[in-house]
């Protein structure tokens, strides 16, 4: 891995972590937990899956400027894991 690439994912994950924070939580019946996390409640680490990370490489090496995708998972913790992007 290039050190562009990591600058990449590590642009994109803080984008995902912050657009999480802010997005809210569901608690387990589906309702919302909170409009806005505090700083202390908010996502701390992005974990991706496999298929998650050969997206990224593949879409970064075909056009390193945009991306364009719905990420899926959940946050667990103090962690936002990504299962797959479609």
């Amino acid at each position: 891995m290039n050190r562009s690439f990591r600058a990449r994912a590590g642009l994109l994950a803080l984008m995902c972590v912050t657009g999480l924070a802010v997005a809210g939580r569901v608690d387990a019946q589906g309702t919302a937990a909170s409009v806005g996390a505090k700083p202390d409640d908010a996502p701390r680490a992005l974990v991706l899956s496999d298929q998650a990370r050969r997206f990224l490489l593949l879409q970064y090496r075909g056009y390193p400027t945009e991306f364009m995708g719905c990420m899926i998972g959940s946050v667990r913790g103090r962690a936002v894991v990504v299962d797959r992007i479609a």
